[in-house]
């Protein structure tokens, strides 16, 4: 129940979602939708992912729905084994795939068809921006997932600055990111 109290959103409707390990997105949705999930980091790598376990921080995703044989995860990650450095961002459109683990939130939008199409577009940039990667303070996974939506005009925001959800707030923190990554910036983050 943590993870419920730490995220404000604001520019949607939002309910919360039963989160089981055996949600069927064909069986359980009838109707367009956008879902925001956090899970348990899952990394056994080494001392950074048993310590960032069992401090409990999360990973951000998106599941969107548009029919029974039309859904997809978006969610985003790193290129390489060197992680926690010298690592690139990868953000990813996963068609047919879907995260059923943690808590999840429907944004309940009647713009949903717009919304994804949003979703798809910027995942894309992203993807092709190279942001760099940072495990701890992002831009990560998480920070990926902040910009994505807002970007797309879902505005969320964290209640505290790294936890659960690690490198959620990079963009908002560093504002001189803009200079960075320049290909992100100009596509008018609302």
């Amino acid at each position: 129940m943590l993870g419920l109290l730490l995220l404000a959103f604001s520019n949607a409707n939002i309910f919360l979602l039963p989160s089981t390990n055996s949600i069927n997105p064909r069986a359980t949705l009838k109707s367009c939708c956008v879902i925001l999930g956090a899970r348990p980091l899952a990394g056994r790598q080494n001392i950074a992912d048993f310590g960032i376990n069992f401090l409990g921080f999360h990973h951000l995703y998106i599941n969107i729905f548009e029919r029974s044989s039309q859904f997809a995860l978006i969610e985003g990650g790193y290129v390489g084994e060197n992680m926690p450095y010298n690592t690139i961002s990868w953000a990813l459109e996963k068609q047919n795939d879907w995260e059923h683990q943690g808590y999840q939130w429907l944004l309940n939008s009647n713009r949903c068809q717009e919304l994804i199409s949003c979703l798809r577009k910027k995942t894309y940039i992203y993807n092709r921006a190279h942001v760099s990667y940072h495990f701890l303070y992002g831009p990560n996974s998480n920070s990926f997932i902040w910009w994505v939506l807002n970007a797309c005009g879902i505005d969320i925001k964290p209640q505290y600055r790294h936890f659960p959800f690690t490198g959620i707030d990079y963009f908002q923190r560093h504002k001189a990111w803009e200079s960075n990554f320049p290909l992100l910036a100009n596509l008018s983050i609302q």
